[in-house]
């Protein structure tokens, strides 16, 4: 199992979040337990959320049971959450495998526009 972590994210690992759409998740408790996990802290007029609520329509709470959530939500979420998040270095795995296309453009045109202040990869490339 390390073996294949290290051969997949080996290059990354170092100096990047790792945020992997085949396991969009860390916790699959409270939603204010995998912000913990991010540096990040729940407030209501937080950009991020109102972003999960537009593409979604899906409210969040610190409560949510992130268990309750589809591959996709889980997905789009990790993606705002990180893209929110202090990281400076993102490394995306498999980012859109999960998602349809209308929020597969979204997510990519959150992407481009974070690289303005992140540097960020996708593996396998976004584009292929």
């Amino acid at each position: 199992m390390i073996t294949n972590w290290i051969n997949s994210y080996g290059k990354y690992a170092d100096e990047y979040l790792i945020c992997d759409g085949r396991h969009p998740l860390i916790s699959n408790d409270s939603l204010a337990d995998e912000l913990k996990l991010y540096n990040l802290q729940y407030n209501k007029d937080s950009a991020w959320l109102k972003d999960y609520l537009r593409l979604t329509g899906k409210q969040l709470s610190p409560e949510t049971r992130l268990e309750e959530l589809s591959g996709g939500q889980k997905t789009l979420l990790m993606l705002i959450l990180s893209l929110s998040s202090p990281a400076a270095k993102i490394c995306y795995w498999h980012l859109l495998d999960s998602l349809d296309e209308a929020i597969r453009r979204e997510a990519l045109r959150l992407i481009d526009n974070a690289k303005t202040t992140k540097d960020i990869v996708c593996e396998p490339s976004a584009t292929d």
